[in-house]
């Protein structure tokens, strides 16, 4: 049985059942009679990779849910080839733009993107931790996905994005714009990177491109609504001029 999905504004077509996958047909299910754009064709090998990668770091999850990220691994692979990657994230929508947040596991990215949703009722989550980034005749666009995390909050958009913010722990608020060449090697660490050499360069390549006309920020925050208001004024208000 086959899934047909509605993502980054592409048509895909999963052929493996999927009951995860399949609780978020409501935002991602695709009725359009257009050949797909993507076709899955689901490979073991992608799921016997993903259980490899899972025990290297201690995880015992259900078979459906690491088919569930095995499925995602093989269509970041074929987006790429699409002009988008996947970013390690989390996405809030204001005003018509969206903003990433990105940090290391357990820095707080979900919780300050909960800040904005919880000060400025403009706001809503575009993908809660693994977004799509897609570049589009040379402007860059951050998409949902029904790959989520544990909170599953996403919408199925595919908005500008204004801005990236890594967020830093920090007593002093500040929000503070770096250059991408600062930080190359945290972005690095927070894309997909396949193992594939050819995929590998296109995806620098797309992320050099998102680097140079994304403005980019340093988020020294704790968990406060002052932090919230601090980073929200200062990248909805620069990330505006930037679009």
């Amino acid at each position: 049985m086959s899934t047909m999905l509605s993502i980054a504004g592409f048509v895909v077509k999963v052929q493996k059942d999927n009951i995860i996958l399949s609780s978020h047909t409501d935002k991602y299910g695709c009725k359009d009679d257009r050949e797909p754009d993507i076709v899955i064709d689901f490979d073991e090998k992608y799921l016997e990779d993903e259980i490899a990668a899972e025990r290297e770091q201690k995880l015992d999850l259900p078979t459906e849910q690491s088919e569930y990220l095995a499925i995602y691994r093989s269509l970041c692979e074929k987006l790429i080839k699409h002009d988008c990657f996947l970013m390690h994230a989390s996405v809030i929508a204001a005003n018509g733009s969206a903003y990433a947040f990105t940090a290391p596991s357990g820095t707080g990215k979900s919780t300050h993107a909960a800040l904005w949703r919880g000060n400025f009722p403009n706001t809503f989550m575009v993908n809660d931790d693994k977004p799509i980034i897609k570049i589009s005749d040379g402007k860059v666009y951050a998409c949902g996905t029904p790959w989520c995390g544990k909170h599953e909050l996403s919408s199925n958009v595919v908005l500008p994005l204004g801005g990236i913010g890594i967020i830093t722990r920090s007593k002093e608020l500040y929000v503070k714009r770096v250059a991408p060449k600062d930080e190359i090697a945290m972005m690095l660490n927070q894309i997909y990177r396949p193992k594939n050499s050819e995929l590998m360069f296109l995806t620098i390549d797309l992320l050099n491109i998102m680097l140079k006309n994304v403005p980019l920020y340093r988020i020294g925050c704790d968990i406060s609504d002052e932090a919230a208001i601090l980073s929200y004024n200062t990248l909805t208000k620069e990330g505006n001029n930037n679009l």
